[in-house]
């Protein structure tokens, strides 16, 4: 009996720390290619792949991905008025701002990009 009790509180633990990391992901690699663009050249850019529920940064210097990130089985990207291809310039201001959503079975995220090289905000919904 005290399993099945505990088992929703699982669950739901399970979802948020879950959230906690993809979130964090999504963060760490906005500041990767956010730091590329200023230090390296501003060739490098976030581009995301909604149909398939991924995001790569990419080096269109040199042609190829540097990293692939999945989003977990159910989430979402919804790019509101936030282009696909996020780019940002060599002071690390982002070239075009914006919004977008990722959604979780559980949850619903909006980011915000602002002009500037402010960082972007996210917020649950």
């Amino acid at each position: 009996m005290l399993i099945l009790c505990l088992t929703p509180v699982h669950r739901s633990t399970y979802e948020q720390v879950k959230a906690a990391q993809v979130l964090e992901q999504f963060k760490e690699d906005v500041y990767l290619i956010q730091h590329l663009s200023m230090n390296d050249h501003a060739y490098h850019s976030l581009r995301f792949n909604t149909s398939r529920g991924y995001y790569y940064i990419y080096d269109s210097l040199h042609r190829e991905t540097i990293t692939k990130t999945t989003l977990p089985e159910g989430w979402t990207i919804e790019m509101l008025t936030l282009p696909y291809n996020v780019y940002f310039n060599q002071q690390g201001a982002i070239r075009k701002a914006g919004t977008m959503r990722i959604s979780s079975p559980d949850a619903t995220y909006k980011i915000t990009f602002p002009f500037g090289t402010s960082r972007m905000r996210i917020e649950k919904l």
